[in-house]
């Protein structure tokens, strides 16, 4: 009787010992697993430079400006764009009709619309050269915003993690396919054997902070992990 209450001792030891490894095991896994895994190798599934899903930022800025009648009146020499990624801003030289400086377009109050060739005002030529005093009354204003960006000035901007480890290097800002606002960084790696490698993630996931008075790009580092393995299983 002893022997056996002894072997029913030990077998529910053991039995507890294989339950608490298997819970560790899989407490384990929960700890690594990483949702933004998923997200980054869907965007990455095809390129995301080579998919007619997105246009770069150099196509976007080589749009034209038109009035309401699809008439080109202006070109564009930069895009704000806002921390999620909408356009604030076009940064427009009325060339065609002579106005003189380049002046900045609120996109959302002046009601600017995408259009296949360019971005559409919601005014005639001469509507627009009535309005341009008002424009020109906006160049302070879209300059001193602190939570906009620059389109142009994008390009090059270092990538670093949270928690301060530089990975690599902003080498395109792709918007949708049809110009409406920027959806994500590519991000060009700079980091060991994946130096080279290219990596899309979305627009929103980045922050944009000054260190030191230069502007570089601030990623999470559960979203930076991610963005290394998907680089190294491409």
């Amino acid at each position: 009787m002893r022997l056996a209450a002894f072997s029913i001792a030990r077998l529910f030891l053991v039995m507890l010992l294989v339950g608490l490894a298997a819970s560790s095991a899989h407490a384990s896994s929960a700890a690594v697993y990483n949702p933004k895994t998923q997200q980054i190798t869907t965007l990455n599934r095809t390129d995301p430079l080579q998919s007619p899903r997105y246009e770069s930022a150099s196509d976007v800025l080589k749009r034209r400006m038109l009035d309401r009648k699809n008439k080109v009146v202006g070109s564009i020499r930069d895009i704000i764009i806002n921390e999620n990624g909408n356009i604030s801003y076009i940064d427009v030289d009325f060339d065609r009709m002579k106005l003189g400086r380049p002046v900045f377009v609120n996109y959302a109050s002046f009601n600017v619309k995408a259009a296949s060739n360019g971005y559409a005002m919601a005014f005639d030529a001469k509507e627009i050269e009535n309005l341009y005093p008002s424009l020109l009354a906006e160049i302070e204003t879209a300059a001193g915003k602190e939570d906009t960006y620059s389109l142009s000035k994008m390009k090059g901007l270092e990538v670093w993690t949270a928690s301060g480890r530089r990975i690599g290097t902003v080498s395109d800002v792709l918007f949708g396919s049809e110009g409406r606002r920027a959806e994500l960084l590519y991000v060009t790696l700079t980091t060991g054997n994946l130096r080279g490698a290219g990596v899309g993630i979305p627009f929103g996931e980045a922050d944009y902070t000054e260190v030191s008075a230069k502007r570089r790009v601030t990623i999470a580092d559960d979203t930076a992990e991610a963005v290394l393995l998907v680089a190294k299983e491409k």
